[in-house]
């Protein structure tokens, strides 16, 4: 069992250190309900022709607006950049990942598989954790109850409430983990801070080879939303992908992302953009401004293939975008 208890930590922390670093909205609205949103379109180049090209350009609109609500979200996250890399001051999320290991190190070790034990916190409160199935397949269901514990002298005292579910399924040496938070709150210092969604990871002979998650937090009455994937070889070198879900229910993708700020307030996005029917082209977005509702006012965003080029320009909110295809304007019906 003590080498199960070592996996499952060890998938806990590369899990919720790799969903720092994702970017992407969408996710159900429900903290049961969620689940990873998955791309399962097109991987291929795609080739913009007049057939596609509405489609291309709404749907790159889109993904441009969320990415950039995302990436400007006022909370514990939002220090870190979409899917490029951990910076410091993601301390909540931290938080989440040691208050699971803790629990997982503390109750799981001794334990059988098919047992339940409680532990007290070293300030007070409680956590439950209760487990059934094998050893290469089991579910692990956590209970906080205003747990509380020390982090160090920086944090102070930090008190857990909430569910967590960890599920473990192994094929071989293919060992898939997927933490689910269920209303999981954090207090601390007078400041609460809330945490649901889904992470799974993927790891073969304890080598990360996937991670996926969808999660929302929610900080001092701001909440933001996470959508994507991390496909990582042996040596942890990991390409990053974020998904997002439109409208009207496509998910598209992204990989490459990278999103700033100008001093005016206006926004570049750079990013290989994937549709689901066609396939990925080249994003570049500048000088892009969002409207009250979210969608983008003014700005242009350049799609390109190997042989053709897409500009879509943006001039007003509740105006119709115009696109160009190879220099012939067309104007995008509502």
């Amino acid at each position: 069992m003590m080498n199960t208890t070592h996996s499952l930590t060890a998938a806990v922390l590369l899990s919720l250190l790799l969903s720092a670093c994702g970017g992407g909205g969408g996710g159900s609205s429900s903290s049961a309900g969620y689940e990873v949103i998955r791309y399962s379109g097109a991987e291929g180049a795609a080739e913009i022709s007049e057939e596609n090209q509405e489609a291309l350009a709404a749907g790159a609109g889109e993904v441009v607006a969320l990415a950039i609500d995302a990436e400007g979200s006022e909370d514990a996250l939002s220090d870190v950049p979409i899917g490029i890399q951990i910076q410091d001051g993601n301390t909540q999320a931290e938080w989440a990942r040691q208050a699971v290991e803790r629990v997982l190190s503390s109750g799981l070790v001794d334990l059988p598989v098919a047992a339940s034990s409680s532990m007290e916190g070293d300030c007070g409160g409680s956590a439950s954790i209760s487990g059934s199935g094998t050893e290469a397949n089991s579910s692990s269901v956590i209970n906080y109850n205003n747990y509380c514990t020390s982090f160090g002298e920086d944090e102070g005292n930090i008190r857990f409430n909430g569910k967590v579910t960890v599920a473990v399924a192994t094929v071989g040496e293919r060992m898939t983990t997927t933490i689910r938070y269920e209303n999981f709150r954090m207090t601390a210092a007078g400041e609460s801070f809330s945490l649901s969604g889904v992470i799974t990871t993927v790891t073969d002979g304890f080598v990360l080879t996937e991670s996926s998650w969808n999660y929302t937090m929610t900080v001092d009455g701001v909440t933001s939303s996470w959508a994507g994937s991390a496909v990582c070889d042996a040596e942890y070198n990991c390409e990053y992908r974020s998904q997002y879900e439109g409208s009207d229910g496509t998910v598209y993708q992204v990989a490459d992302l990278d999103v700033s700020e100008g001093i005016d307030g206006e926004y570049s996005v750079e990013a290989t953009f994937y549709h689901p029917d066609y396939g990925y082209v080249s994003l570049t977005a500048s000088d892009i401004v969002l409207c009250a509702d979210g969608s983008i006012g003014g700005g242009v965003i350049v799609l390109t293939d190997d042989e053709n080029t897409l500009t879509i320009t943006f001039n007003g909110c509740g105006s119709e975008p115009v696109i160009e295809l190879d220099g012939v304007a067309i104007i995008i019906e509502g």
